[in-house]
C-alpha cells in the first residue's frame, strides 16, 4: 500500500510540473481516446449495458457452486477454465495439445492470406542470437523483398524472465528494416498447449505491427503509437484464431475425423463467462483511471467505491486488496482501459471487414500498420470504419457479441 501509493503521488507531481491537471490526462494526451472524460464515459456505459448478460453468468456460476455463498471475485476464472474445459473435451477436434510446428504453419497462412506476405525460417549465424533455442524468421513478400525479421525465444529456462512479450530490437523505417524478438515461455517440447495459442497469436500481432511498419522517424514506428491503438493488431489476431480458415490448419491433423473443422461453431477458446469477465476487466480499467486522476492518500477507499459502482455482484471480502496485485497498475498506468478500447474497434472493424467466415487479403489494415504512430490514429480508423467513432456503437460492439459462447453451452 505504502509503494503504491508514493508511486501514485509521484506519477501526479510528475504530470503537474508537466502542466497537466492529473497524470490520466497526461498519459492519454495523443490517444484515440483523447481524454479521461471520454474514457469514463466509455466505461459507465459499457458497465450500463453490461449489467444483464453479467447476472445471467452469475446465476449459472451461482448454480455450479457446491455451497449457498455468494459468487465471489475468484470464481470467475475457476468457473470458466472449468466450463471451457467441458465444451473442448466434447469435440474431438480439439486436442489438450497442438504441434508448434501446425501453430506456426498457422500463423504463416494467416500472414500470407491477409497481409500477402510470408514467413521464412531462416538459420541463424555464429554468435547472432543469445540462446540455441532462438529460431528466426524472415518476413518477406511474395516477390522476396525483406521487410523484417523476427527472433522467437519460445521455451521456458532458467533465468530466463517469465513475462511472454515483443522486444523491439530496431524499428522499421524508409532506410532500415524492424527486427523484433517474440519472447514466450513454452514448455520444450514439439507441443504447446491450447492455452498458448491465444498468447502466441496476440505477441504475434504486436510483431506483425512492428514488422510492418514503416515511416520516416523510428520513434513513431510500429508499436510506438499511442497504447489504445498499439493493442489494435494483437487482439485483432486473437480474436480471429477462431476463424474455420486458421483452425483448420491448426487442427489439421483431425481434418479427416468425424468432426469436420468448418461445422465447428465459430467461438474463441478464450470465450466462457465472456461478459462477467468482461466486467472485472472494467472494473481496473475505472480503478487505474481514478487512481490515476485523484489525490490518493488511501488506494483501498478509491477500491471499495469502485467495487461498489462496478463489481457489487460480487462477494469481496473487505480484508482483501485485490488491487495491489494489479502489475497492470505499474506496465499501463493510465491506459488500462486500451484493452477495451481496442477491443471494441477490432470488432468493428471484423464487421465492417467481412472477417467473421473467411480470412481475405485486407489492404486498408496493412497500411493501418505502417504508420505506427506517425499519422493521425483516430482518422486513420474511421476512414478504415467509414464512419466516426462513437461511445454508443463502441459499446454496442463490445456487447454484442458477449454472450456467444454462453448460448452455445446453454448458460444463457
Amino acid at each position: 500500500e505504502v509503494k503504491l501509493c508514493e508511486l501514485l503521488n509521484q506519477r501526479q507531481r510528475f504530470a503537474s510540473l508537466s502542466g497537466f491537471g492529473n497524470y490520466c490526462e497526461r498519459e492519454l494526451q495523443g490517444s484515440l481516446a483523447k481524454s479521461p472524460m471520454i474514457v469514463q464515459d466509455f466505461l459507465n456505459e459499457l458497465n450500463v449495458q453490461l449489467r444483464n448478460t453479467v447476472n445471467k453468468e452469475i446465476k449459472v456460476i451461482k448454480n455450479s457452486k457446491r455451497s449457498r455463498e455468494s459468487v465471489g471475485i475468484w470464481d470467475i476464472s475457476y468457473y470458466s477454465v472449468e466450463n471451457r474445459c467441458k465444451f473442448f473435451q466434447s469435440v474431438p477436434v480439439f486436442q489438450s495439445q497442438l504441434n508448434l510446428k501446425t501453430v506456426l504453419a498457422a500463423l504463416n497462412r494467416f500472414s500470407q492470406d491477409m497481409f500477402n506476405v510470408e514467413l521464412m525460417s531462416e538459420p541463424t549465424k555464429s554468435d547472432e542470437v543469445w540462446h540455441d533455442d532462438v529460431l528466426k524468421f524472415v518476413v518477406q513478400t511474395h516477390c522476396g523483398q525483406t521487410l523484417g525479421i523476427i527472433y522467437c525465444d519460445f521455451y521456458k529456462r532458467q533465468g530466463k524472465d517469465a513475462n511472454i512479450c515483443l522486444h523491439t530490437i530496431q524499428c522499421g523505417t524508409f532506410t532500415q528494416i524492424p527486427v523484433v524478438a517474440l519472447v514466450c515461455n513454452f514448455k520444450k517440447g514439439d507441443y504447446i498447449q491450447i492455452s498458448d495459442v491465444n498468447l502466441l497469436f496476440h505477441e504475434y500481432g504486436h510483431a506483425l505491427h512492428a514488422v510492418l511498419g514503416r515511416t520516416r522517424y523510428q520513434h513513431v514506428s510500429g508499436t510506438r503509437c499511442p497504447t489504445d491503438f498499439a493493442e489494435i493488431p494483437s487482439i485483432l489476431l486473437d480474436s480471429i484464431i477462431n476463424q474455420s480458415c486458421i483452425m483448420e490448419t491448426l487442427f489439421s491433423k483431425e481434418k479427416n475425423s468425424q468432426n469436420n473443422i468448418v461445422d465447428l461453431p465459430s467461438v474463441s477458446i478464450s470465450d466462457c463467462y465472456n461478459a462477467t469477465e468482461t466486467q472485472v476487466q472494467l472494473y481496473y480499467a475505472m480503478l487505474d483511471q481514478l487512481l490515476h486522476s485523484l489525490d490518493v492518500r488511501d488506494t483501498m477507499e478509491i477500491a471499495v467505491m469502485a467495487q461498489n459502482n462496478y463489481l457489487s455482484q460480487f462477494n469481496i471480502p473487505a480484508s482483501t486488496a485485490w488491487h495491489q496485485r494489479f502489475t497492470h497498475l505499474y506496465f499501463y498506468g493510465g491506459k488500462y482501459y486500451s484493452y477495451l478500447w481496442a477491443q471494441a474497434i477490432v470488432n468493428m472493424i471484423i464487421e465492417q471487414q467481412n472477417l467473421k467466415e473467411t480470412i481475405h487479403y485486407c489492404p486498408e489494415i496493412k497500411a493501418l500498420f505502417e504508420q505506427g504512430g506517425s499519422k493521425d490514429c483516430s482518422y486513420q480508423i474511421e476512414s478504415l470504419l467509414g464512419e466516426s467513432l462513437s461511445i454508443d456503437k463502441m459499446v454496442a460492439s463490445l456487447v454484442k457479441p458477449l454472450a456467444s459462447f454462453n448460448k452455445l453451452i446453454g448458460t444463457v
